[in-house]
């Protein structure tokens, strides 16, 4: 499974799009929000992936997380 994200920005998809298991996110002005700041966890997901796929620098950043 790919995650992916999607930009619906006249909602037409979002029936679809929770049918199969996503979630909107409504975003506008004076609703919704995204902080760019927050991982949300994906620096921690991101140390159990495979490395097969990740470029060596990548995989290098993540296991250095830990520094401040």
């Amino acid at each position: 499974m790919n995650p992916m994200i999607l930009g619906d920005i006249k909602g037409e998809h979002i029936d679809m799009i929770e049918k199969l298991g996503g979630k909107g996110l409504p975003l506008g002005r004076g609703i919704g929000h995204i902080n760019p700041l927050d991982d949300a966890g994906a620096l921690e997901a991101a140390t159990r992936l495979s490395p097969v796929n990740c470029s060596p620098s990548f995989t290098h950043d993540v296991a250095d997380s830990s520094r401040p």
